[in-house]
């Protein structure tokens, strides 16, 4: 939480990254320059490479609380399981999910849990079945039941978005 930047998952891959956060004071691009900027020449001259970090340019949207956002959060979870990187996805070390289920074995120290553990009591080992449960189900990305590919939520919250947004997001199919 960072001066701005709540990260409540992730999930880093060979080309590209999964976040899920929380930019209270709308700085989203600012934060997205510094990962993408700063953060990739620092990691290209550690490792000797040049070049892009990751593919392409950053996509968001806007994650109602409570549900979706838990879907949101166990859809990047098992990421690592979906590309077959590692199986179980609890032993993939560049992702949040050892955070959440055994706290302290996480590579970085600036995940927020309590947002997301708080719908479970707080009680890890319930957010663990959350995320196994579904690793039969087919995944389907949040980008692909996004409204108009920028928010993820129900009726009412794309409606509130709409209204804040006045009418840019277009009127429900």
């Amino acid at each position: 939480s960072e001066g701005g930047l709540s990260v409540f998952a992730f999930c880093l891959k060979p080309n590209h990254y999964h976040l899920l956060c929380e930019t209270p004071h709308g700085e989203l691009s600012r934060w997205m320059r510094l990962i993408n900027g700063p953060y990739a020449q620092y990691f290209n001259q550690q490792h000797r490479r040049m070049g892009h970090l990751w593919q392409g340019r950053y996509k968001a949207i806007l994650v109602e609380e409570g549900s979706y956002f838990l879907e949101c959060s166990r859809y990047i979870h098992l990421n690592p399981n979906r590309s077959k990187i590692t199986r179980p996805a609890e032993r993939y070390r560049w992702s949040s999910y050892r955070e959440y289920i055994a706290r302290g074995v996480s590579p970085v120290d600036w995940v927020s849990t309590e947002m997301t553990l708080s719908h479970f009591d707080g009680d890890r080992e319930a957010y663990r079945e959350f995320v196994e449960a579904g690793r039969g189900e087919k995944p389907i990305s949040p980008f692909e039941r996004a409204y108009a590919g920028l928010v993820l939520g129900g009726e009412a919250y794309i409606d509130k978005i709409r209204r804040m947004t006045k009418g840019i997001l277009g009127k429900p199919d």
